[in-house]
């Protein structure tokens, strides 16, 4: 009888640690990143692209398994199109972001976030005498994701892309209008793959 109780409260314990790091009143920190590399095609109609993102972030607990936060970062692009030269792209970007939590066993929760994506930078054409021209993105998406908690104050994140949509400026020095994106597991770039994984690790206190 003992071993049974002690086997129910040290479960009660697990259970209680791992839900208390999305309680209320704690907070969130730690980041994205995620990267992404295609060579497709042959001959004149290949096309080469290449990226990299990191963002920072960090998250307050509002109620028990909800959070709001606010996330800064960085991400730059290449792109060459067959024999055109090739596009680089670089970007600063704000996201405000809120999640919701649900519990998947001990080590394991779901959740869902909606995030507000805004993008200041800059694109070159890769050839001596092209002037850089500004650009502007705003978009809003909302992606599931899984998190693994290995220890009660670190969780390891991936979350994959789900339903975003996109308004882009290509050049804010020119009134040539904008473009509207709208994506369902898929990304602003074809070679970001199918539901766009990324790898996060946070802190939760």
């Amino acid at each position: 009888m003992k071993r049974i109780t002690l086997f129910v409260f040290a479960l009660f314990l697990t259970i209680f640690s791992i839900s208390a790091q999305t309680e209320q009143g704690n907070i969130l920190l730690g980041g994205t990143i995620g990267g992404y590399s295609v060579n497709a095609g042959i001959g004149n109609n290949k096309e080469i692209q290449s990226g990299f993102s990191i963002i920072p972030r960090i998250g307050f607990f509002v109620a028990d398994n909800a959070a709001i936060g606010l996330g800064i970062g960085y991400s730059t692009d290449k792109t060459k199109d067959g024999t055109n030269p090739a596009i680089i792209s670089n970007t600063f970007e704000v996201n405000p972001f809120g999640r919701y939590y649900v519990g998947l066993g001990d080590k394991f929760k779901f959740f869902g976030e909606l995030g507000v994506n805004v993008g200041f930078g800059s694109s070159k054409v890769d050839v001596s005498g092209f002037e850089p021209f500004r650009s502007r993105t705003i978009g809003v998406n909302l992606s599931p994701g899984f998190v693994f908690f290995p220890s009660e104050k670190i969780g390891i994140e991936l979350t994959i892309t789900g339903i975003s949509y996109s308004n882009i400026d290509p050049d804010t020095d020119e009134d040539d209008g904008t473009i509207s994106i709208f994506n369902i597991g898929a990304t602003k770039n074809r070679a970001n793959g199918f539901l766009n994984p990324q790898l996060g690790i946070y802190f939760y206190f």
